[in-house]
């Protein structure tokens, strides 16, 4: 339920690009609606939507949750949150060993 958001998979041969271009590149075209073999942009969302509500159950049973994410599903993840009445940051912390706080 909260895996970092998938990046879409081809087996091109004619361009041959360092990994982190690939990277950069096959997110663009992600959030554009190509998802070959990995989840779709909207899938993600609608995956989002569902760990929101799991962790705002979490967190009022508990009081506190901690989350440990990664990368654009962190993003995503965030807004849902604020979707829902939490306040916080729209964009989470990017940084290594970054964080942010969401409180209802």
């Amino acid at each position: 339920m909260f895996n970092e958001a998938g990046l879409p998979i081809a087996k091109w041969k004619f361009i041959k690009l360092p990994p982190k271009l690939w990277a950069i590149f096959f997110r663009v075209l992600w959030l554009f609606g190509y998802s070959n073999n990995s989840e779709s942009f909207s899938e993600t969302k609608l995956r989002a939507t569902e760990s929101a509500n799991k962790l705002i159950a979490l967190a009022q049973e508990y009081e506190k949750v901690l989350f440990i994410g990664h990368g654009v599903y962190n993003r995503i993840l965030s807004r849902k949150l604020i979707e829902a009445g939490w306040s916080g940051e729209r964009t989470p912390s990017a940084k290594h060993w970054g964080f942010s706080v969401y409180t209802l």
